[in-house]
């Protein structure tokens, strides 16, 4: 029997799509260990079958500083450790939103003891069911950024330097446990289920003139990723961004069901399989790995000669997803996304310029700060980037496609003046060098708000200026 895809809105599409496995779900609850079985399963395959999650481009290992052993299934206690560089510890990160509870923290008059010992009831509902979790799926490690690095307000001098190693704890992870609809740490990972957000409603279609009973359809809600991954409360916020896509692999644990991330698959309990209805490879924003953008942007890099400009048109996109989200603080903006741009960095060999790359910089520079944002643009608490670098605004943002070609700017030079000696870390200030001053007239039309701008001594007209969204701008100094 031919299988027809109904939309949600009713209306039908192809019937020689591939419809992906659907499941049914009997639990109540998306606790373990009724969901242990999918979770184990998905784990296994992707750590046996996927060849892109498995490609280890730092081949000299890495160990967090401290771990936590959560112990035995029945231990009423977990333990904070200290690890060695010698030898390689499989261990499983958490991905949670602080929120407003309290969370317990490690600090120096804490660590000694969380060495001897912390007690699982003391711990925040999330913290609590991800120990479950770690333990049911057989392994022994657990990080937890708030009982692994030191949250001393007085000295923040381990924090800084864990903060630079974000792309290696989260990358070297066996897999990462993510809170994704959870809004704070008294929620926890396991919810009671609604089954009428399963993604898809089994129908019977009957097609007038058309001969015999009527027809069993499948009716899909195809943005169901979106709404409970994409868009979830965990996956707005800064940090947890650049979490989700140095993780090798991700277990959603979302508010109706279980969903799984990974550089090859993406799928849910009731998608078991993947959630793709046309049988094609996901890309999504785990894509940053040549294993997985390179083949799929083909195309894209045949018409170029550089081999790796994909990765360099990936970064547009990610930087306008990292712009829509929340931070808790504003000057972290910098630092959160960190750990990606030393991903970056490991990938393309290029010189990251605060948000951006040299090789592109030209191109890079062409963002905008988006008309659509539902927050007034503004400037960080303390000085995050230069004027011309997208991080220097709290604002959602617009970058353009990355061009090689037809660019008439060019950059001569770009100094940036580092706080430490990291060339991906925090800036003290920064310059460009990029063209020679030139008075210039700005002609603006209210009727359809066009801005350009005129040399009257070289050319009659140039290009247009747009202002940033919901700003008023006086005066524009143009290079």
């Amino acid at each position: 029997m031919r299988r027809t895809n109904v939309h949600s809105n009713g209306t039908l599409a192809a019937g020689t799509g591939i419809i992906p496995r659907l499941d049914d779900i009997s639990s109540s609850s998306t606790a373990f260990p009724s969901t242990k079985a999918l979770a184990s399963r998905w784990l296994q395959e992707c750590c046996t079958s996927h060849r892109a999650c498995n490609v280890d481009h730092d081949r000299k290992g890495f160990n967090p500083n401290r771990l936590l052993d959560v112990g035995r299934i029945r231990d009423e206690m977990i333990q904070l450790t200290d690890t060695t560089p010698t030898e390689p510890i499989t261990y499983v990160t958490l991905s949670h939103r602080w929120g407003q509870v309290d969370v317990p923290l490690l600090t120096k008059h804490t660590e000694a003891s969380f060495k001897s010992g912390i007690a699982i009831c003391d711990l925040p509902k999330t913290f609590q069911h991800a120990v479950t979790v770690v333990r049911e799926l057989g392994h022994r490690y657990l990080w937890i950024d708030s009982l692994c690095i030191r949250q001393d307000r007085d000295d923040l001098s381990d924090w800084l330097h864990e903060a630079s190693l974000m792309h290696k704890v989260y990358g070297h992870g066996h897999f990462n446990i993510s809170a994704t609809g959870a809004i704070d740490g008294s929620e926890g990972l396991f919810r009671e289920r609604d089954h009428t957000a399963r993604g898809f409603e089994r129908v019977s279609l009957k097609v007038e003139g058309l001969n015999g009973g009527p027809i069993p359809c499948i009716a899909f809600y195809f943005p169901f990723w979106t709404d409970n991954v994409e868009r979830a409360p965990l996956n707005l916020r800064g940090w947890v961004l650049q979490e989700r896509i140095l993780s090798k692999r991700v277990l959603h644990f979302g508010k109706t069901q279980l969903f799984w991330e990974c550089r090859e698959l993406q799928a849910a309990e009731t998608f078991p399989s993947g959630t793709s209805y046309d049988g094609s490879r996901p890309v999504g924003i785990k894509c940053l790995e040549p294993d997985v953008a390179g083949p799929l942007n083909k195309t894209a890099n045949e018409s170029h000669r550089d081999p790796r400009f994909w990765a360099y048109d990936l970064w547009t996109g990610i930087a306008t997803t990292y712009s829509r989200c929340s931070l808790t603080k504003s000057g972290d903006k910098f630092l959160a996304i960190m750990g990606l741009a030393k991903h970056m960095n490991g990938l393309i060999k290029d010189m990251y310029v605060a948000g951006m790359w040299r090789k592109y910089l030209a191109s890079e520079l062409a963002w905008s700060v988006s008309r659509h944002g539902g927050t007034t643009p503004s400037t960080p608490d303390i000085y995050t980037a230069p004027t011309w670098s997208w991080l220097s605004r709290n604002a959602e943002i617009q970058c353009s496609k990355v061009k090689d070609k037809g660019i008439r700017l060019k950059v001569k030079d770009v100094q940036l003046d580092y706080a430490t000696d990291d060339p991906c870390g925090p800036l003290l200030g920064g310059r460009l060098a990029n063209g020679i001053f030139s008075r210039v007239g700005l002609s603006y039309t209210h009727s359809s708000r066009k801005k350009l701008l005129r040399d009257r001594n070289r050319v009659p007209e140039l290009p247009c200026v747009s202002w940033d969204a919901k700003q008023k701008l006086h005066t524009i100094c143009v290079i």
